[in-house]
């Protein structure tokens, strides 16, 4: 699932530079969008100069990048699911498209284990019993 993440960022930016050329960063992309589909936001920051033009250079550096999360841990780990998460959100707050499902695949990055593991310990800390059930087949 991780790889799959990571190819569709990486694999994005390859298409952006392979179909628009080294132009497409430089270009009016953000700003066709915005005009497009823009929200308050959207157009509230296509009003700052030079956001959009940066917002694009963002974009195709973070997608180019995007490899070096399968190597990250920890905190470093979770700042970078967190960029992604916020670049998805502001996207959604400036043109209304969402990628929820590869959003939800983010999840993938995130030690999720540790959650099911604190949900089963006690307030104070300890292991809280399993019940199981100790029924025994006896064939004959």
């Amino acid at each position: 699932m991780q790889i799959a993440v990571v190819a569709t960022y990486f694999l994005s930016a390859y298409a952006k530079i392979r179909h628009g050329g080294w132009e497409w960063p430089n270009g009016a992309t953000f700003q066709w969008a915005v005009t497009r589909r823009g929200t308050f936001f959207g157009h509230f920051v296509a009003g700052i100069p030079g956001a959009l033009l940066i917002g694009q250079w963002v974009v195709l550096l973070a997608e180019t990048a995007s490899p070096i999360l399968l190597f990250l841990r920890g905190r470093a780990l979770y700042a970078g699911v967190a960029f992604f998460l916020a670049f998805h959100f502001v996207t959604w707050a400036a043109i209304t498209i969402h990628f929820l499902p590869h959003v939800i695949c983010l999840a993938a990055f995130l030690p999720l284990e540790r959650i099911f593991q604190r949900a089963r310990r006690g307030s104070a800390g300890q292991p809280v019993p399993v019940a199981c059930d100790k029924t025994v087949d006896t064939v004959g």
